[in-house]
């Protein structure tokens, strides 16, 4: 078949990648490059910085992984990252809470844990019974929360501004959220012991090479940067594509690998989709500002308090800040938007949407998943499988090569299936 894919993130380059050796593949991109969110600086010294996506873990992101291997791009480019974090009610506060980091990098750091540490051990260990009894992501994060014997201070100040930090919404939307999904990549990870904070993996040259690697390995298909899909029509049993360039082209089969409210946009002018257009557009995104920097603008006053991540709370807002160097080469990454005070050494700045699942977004999967192949139609993306991620981006790639290339050898590996008999 003759398939198009709109957008080069990873689950456009993903699904491109897994249906290559069976289809003719194009992948149409906007952007004058591929990746989306994957974005990768390297600094002067030769430091990566992922500007964009930044951490994957091998337990909680299990195609991902096997990808990794599959690109050759694991286990030596890998690094094992503690994720530590440090919270600060307001920019140059002291810091209320210091966690632990654990390891060599730990040596010289001076924790503050108390309540603070305990509320939010207490909320971890919540979410990791709901996650361990699976119940139901439309239960909002409120729900989670509230009924937790911590102060209200600490509620306000610490517990929501956490996964509000992730998510980039503010501390009071993040109530609204799924529980599930604020808390998933709190729960995904648990450390090794009490003294020790979450580990989780990087790239050494950063997660930029992974878009690259998939790009490379498309024998049949081939990508498009700079002419992203402007129009689809059907005609007869085929759907006509045109691109932003104004080529027109044929194919059998679309996947449109792109926010959904984009998504939503595309398939709008086709009979039958109002109901779809509806589900696609109850996903709801905040607007993010994220640069990289070599000054420590955002972290506390003594580096004894530093952490891989420390959040500010402030306004109604909570931005982390990540400390990507711990051995004289400090360079850090930043979320801005709603800062006072911009990083003095930028390197690279970039705008993201970051996807603030919320229970009636929840719901809009399903009817999403149930329109799959309609008309020739397929959807991926992150915000259709559990929370905001690479692994979800991939997972979503998976269920489109499983409709169109079943027997695929890179869907076949990936799955860790065997080739069928005969």
């Amino acid at each position: 078949m003759r398939i198009a894919i709109a957008g080069a993130g990873i689950a456009g380059l993903g699904t491109a990648w897994l249906l290559d050796p069976v289809h003719d593949v194009v992948v149409f991109e906007s952007q004058p490059r591929v990746g989306g969110r994957v974005l990768t600086v390297t600094t002067s010294a030769g430091q990566a910085v992922d500007v964009g996506a930044q951490h994957v873990a091998p337990g909680a992101f299990p195609l991902y992984g096997r990808l990794l291997e599959e690109l050759g791009l694991a286990p030596e480019a890998v690094v094992e990252v503690p994720l530590s974090v440090t919270v600060l009610r307001g920019a140059g506060s002291a810091p209320a809470l210091v966690s632990p980091h654990g390891g060599e990098a730990g040596r010289g750091r001076s924790t503050i844990l108390g309540d603070g540490w305990a509320a939010v051990r207490l909320m971890v260990d919540r979410a990791t019974e709901w996650r361990a009894r699976d119940t139901s992501w439309e239960v909002p994060l409120s729900d989670l929360v509230e009924p937790l014997p911590v102060a209200r201070d600490v509620k306000d100040t610490l517990l929501y501004p956490l996964p509000a930090a992730i998510f980039g919404c503010d501390t009071t939307r993040v109530r609204e959220m799924s529980a599930r999904a604020a808390t998933d990549l709190l729960a995904a990870v648990p450390p090794a012991s009490p003294d020790e904070a979450p580990v989780w993996h990087g790239l050494r040259a950063g997660l930029g090479g992974v878009p690259g690697a998939l790009a490379d390995g498309l024998v049949r298909g081939r990508v498009r940067t700079g002419a992203g899909v402007r129009l689809l029509r059907r005609s007869g049993d085929e759907i006509e594509v045109t691109d932003s360039t104004g080529s027109l082209h044929l194919v059998d089969r679309v996947v449109l690998a792109t926010h959904p409210d984009e998504a939503a946009r595309l398939i709008a002018p086709l009979p039958g989709t109002g109901g779809l257009v509806g589900a696609l557009n109850e996903f709801g995104y905040t607007e993010v500002l994220v640069a990289a920097h070599t000054d420590p603008a955002y972290m506390p006053a003594e580096r004894r308090h530093w952490s891989t991540s420390t959040v500010t709370v402030h306004g109604g807002w909570a931005e982390s800040s990540t400390w990507c160097g711990t051995d004289g080469a400090d360079v850090f990454k930043s979320w801005i938007t709603h800062r006072e005070e911009a990083p003095r050494k930028p390197l690279a700045l970039a705008s993201f949407r970051q996807l603030c699942l919320t229970p009636p977004a929840v719901r809009a999967r399903t009817r999403v998943a149930a329109a799959q192949g309609r008309g020739g139609i397929h959807f991926a993306g992150h915000y259709l499988h559990r929370v905001d991620s690479q692994e979800s981006a991939l997972a979503s790639a998976v269920d489109v090569a499983r409709r169109l290339a079943p027997d695929g050898p890179r869907l076949r590996r990936l799955l860790g299936r065997r080739p069928a008999a005969g």
